[in-house]
């Protein structure tokens, strides 16, 4: 979710700068990037993020707080990227955690395997 020119991203962004360059228009709702299956209802919150990790630069730990909420259960399909970076900073946050994080190749899930292991000593149970 980016507002229009993208002035969110950096040109040194390695992961968005390439988007911001593509010319492909901005999209400012995250309501527009949710499948219709999916969609919230009136009055749910939904929170747009502008980098990998979803805690970092939105208001969704603020939201989270003043809901009383914590624990965090995560998931994600770029387990190496998304959902690790959000795990690190949540774990940084105090929240108790659990997730599913086991998808994605052999090589990208021993890699995440080792750096998950490390995050969730005593905190973090991951369901394979």
């Amino acid at each position: 979710m980016f507002r229009s020119g993208y002035v969110e991203i950096s040109d040194r962004n390695k992961t968005f700068s390439q988007r911001k360059r593509s010319g492909q228009p901005a999209v400012s709702d995250p309501v527009q990037l949710i499948h219709p299956c999916v969609k919230p209802v009136e009055g749910e919150v939904v929170v747009g993020k502008h980098r990998v990790n979803a805690l970092y630069g939105t208001d969704l730990d603020m939201t989270l707080r003043g809901n009383d909420i914590h624990t965090l259960i995560i998931l994600g399909y770029a387990t190496s990227g998304v959902v690790l970076s959000t795990v690190r900073h949540a774990a940084d946050l105090d929240y108790q955690l659990a997730g599913c994080g086991r998808r994605g190749s052999a090589a990208e899930l021993g890699v995440v395997g080792r750096l998950l292991g490390e995050v969730r000593v005593g905190r973090w149970p991951i369901e394979g």
